[in-house]
């Protein structure tokens, strides 16, 4: 449990200006968090079981490959844009 005097010190290093009602209000809550954090610290942590393995993963997309198409079909497409240079669809910058 925290005494005032703790309270006041921790307030004083993180350069915060806290009134008495304050002090008497944190001094109950961090003292709270403090033993619920003792409750933790007591707390027995057993190692995972391991659930995967990287070997395991595929690569499950689809090749990349280039598609030719129509001149028509691409034509629609680029017309369809909402903008438009040198024959390509206009995109806002990626990077």
């Amino acid at each position: 449990m925290l005494n005032r005097e703790e309270v006041k010190h921790i307030a004083k290093l993180a350069r915060i200006d806290i009134t008495p009602e304050e002090l008497d209000r944190f001094t109950g809550q961090i003292s709270g968090i403090l033993e619920y954090v003792g409750v933790l610290d007591k707390l027995e942590i057993l190692e995972p079981k391991t659930t995967y393995s990287w070997d395991d993963f595929k690569n499950s997309l689809r090749e990349d490959v280039a598609v030719d198409c129509d001149r028509p079909v691409q034509q629609k497409i680029i017309d369809a844009a909402p903008e438009k240079q040198w024959g390509y669809v206009k995109v806002k910058s990626v990077f």
